[in-house]
């Protein structure tokens, strides 16, 4: 009983969103079945409309993703010409040409309207009804143009990912028409699913690296399919996460203005998300350049064991016989018939054998095999680490001040720092990183941190906290309140003056208290 009750529950549930993902597909088959008996009295019954909508999303794709063009009608008519007369050697006159383009336009399009998918759901006992669109207008510069939508990119890619494109810049594109269109949940989605990508790409480094140390040939193949088919995207990839990183960041400014509590939490979700896949995709760039560090010194390693004296017999006789020339074996035979030679231990040494030195005194220099430190840091790594323990340090003691005070302000906590670290720490630019990243949030709690860090800030914060500090600060929580004056950050010797033109040329902040709850 309980098996089918396990049972039942996964299909009530799980319903709903099955029906959702399989949306995606439903323009594609309803077009697929469309025919052109009806058009021109049967004329175009050998076209085949799910080709050519594949091959027109394509060049959506193209053109408005990766070239980032709008694309005009006159655009979609000179391509789905080429392909008619190209595939299907088309030959009909401009005007009929014209006509048949429009209708496949508008049937692809469907009139621009989106297409209607209906389901039942079990959970809510009622039908429901989906709707679908593969592309969309718009009206800019006075001029009709049109892009493929979110539910057309990830078709297309459901279908096969884009030739000569990587995995993570394909899902890029879904990501960036997910935060465009606002679906916040769907981006979530999508970063996940490239969180699994760059995790994939890291393991098949380490495999990589195995293959090496066991076979040098065949590790180098792996090797170099892997650089052919990872590093060359980097560039484009970082563009991508760059050109989204700028997207979310609007999205939360926007979100903001409006107060919309709801999309705020999704679009926080899909920041926390991003970062962390940009911080991931970081580590992979590194960890692939030192892949090619590695290969080149176990190929260095590995010639220098190969060039040792051998001699291969079979070869020698192939090239005699070859050559015709068998008085060459008495190269190989001579050797072997040389005079025997006597060795003898001479009277004279018997004196020194008291006095002797060890033989092993006499041995050669013992030569150890170092292994391949794969602990390697790059400059950039050992910046972000001293970075992270900065942001964290100064978190810490924001911590101290509210352990012992109910509140305190910006103002007061840069006096504090001031008399603890100099004035040098307003020449610091980690301090400024910090205050930006303290105002991501407006609040903080060591229990929830505990669970889960969500910024970048906790998170340095949490790895730089000692396990005594964090059982001593385990109970703090606290508010941040933006108050309405303004602050001079680093020039309190004229904090006092009323007039606002010796404040030119300074450092202006608005000022914060945090309350502790």
């Amino acid at each position: 009983m309980a098996e089918n009750h396990v049972l039942i529950d996964d299909i009530l549930k799980n319903q709903s969103e099955r029906m959702m993902n399989l949306k995606k597909f439903y323009p594609f088959f309803a077009l697929y079945e469309t025919s052109f008996s009806q058009y021109k009295e049967g004329k175009y019954q050998s076209l085949d409309m799910g080709y050519l909508t594949l091959s027109l999303l394509r060049f959506f794709i193209n053109e408005n993703n990766f070239n980032e063009n709008d694309v005009t009608y006159e655009m979609v008519e000179k391509f789905l010409r080429q392909i008619l007369r190209r595939d299907f050697g088309l030959e009909e006159s401009e005007t009929e040409e014209t006509e048949l383009i429009r209708y496949i336009f508008d049937k692809i399009r469907n009139d621009g309207r989106p297409f209607t998918f209906s389901f039942f759901d079990p959970e809510e006992k009622k039908m429901k009804t989906s709707y679908v669109k593969l592309i969309e207008s718009a009206i800019r510069d006075e001029n009709v143009v049109y892009h493929i939508t979110g539910d057309g990119i990830e078709f297309f890619l459901s279908t096969k990912e884009v030739k000569d494109e990587s995995p993570l810049t394909t899902e890029q594109l879904l990501l960036e028409k997910m935060i465009r269109s606002e679906n916040f949940r769907g981006g979530i989605d999508v970063i996940r699913r490239m969180n699994i990508e760059v995790t994939r790409l890291k393991k098949k480094r380490d495999e990589v690296i195995k293959i090496l140390l066991r076979d040098i040939y065949e590790g180098t193949k792996a090797a170099k399919d892997y650089m052919d088919s990872t590093s060359l995207w980097f560039e484009e990839e970082r563009k991508s996460f760059a050109k989204n990183k700028a997207l979310v960041d609007k999205a939360v400014g926007r979100m903001a203005a409006g107060h919309d509590s709801k999309g705020m939490r999704d679009i926080t979700i899909l920041e926390t998300e991003l970062k962390k896949t940009i911080e991931s995709h970081s580590e992979l760039i590194a960890a692939t350049a030192e892949l090619s560090r590695i290969t080149d010194e176990l190929v260095e390693r590995s010639k220098l064991k190969q060039l040792r004296t051998v001699f291969d017999f079979n070869n020698a006789l192939s090239v005699m016989e070859k050559n015709d020339s068998p008085e060459d074996m008495a190269h190989i035979f001579m050797p072997f018939l040389m005079p025997k030679i006597e060795k003898s231990f001479s009277a004279f040494l018997v004196d020194n054998i008291v006095t002797s030195k060890s033989e092993d005194n006499l041995k050669g220099e013992v030569r150890e095999n170092e292994p391949v430190d794969l602990n390697f840091e790059y400059e950039d790594e050992k910046f972000s680490k001293v970075v992270g323990k900065n942001l964290g340090l100064l978190f810490k003691e924001l911590l101290d001040r509210l352990l012992r005070w109910e509140k305190v302000t910006l103002s007061e906590l840069n006096a504090i720092l001031e008399i603890k670290f100099g004035k040098e720490i307003y020449e610091n630019r980690d301090y400024y990183s910090f205050l930006v990243h303290l105002a991501k949030k407006d609040s903080y709690s060591m229990k929830i941190m505990k669970d889960e860090t969500e910024t970048f800030l906790e998170k340095m914060a949490w790895e730089t906290l000692s396990d005594a500090d964090k059982e001593l600060y385990k109970d703090i929580s606290f508010n941040i309140e933006y108050m309405p004056d303004e602050i001079v950050i680093g020039d309190r010797e004229n904090e006092s003056e009323e007039d606002e033109a010796s404040k030119e040329g300074k450092m202006l902040i608005r000022n914060m208290a945090f309350h502790r709850c």
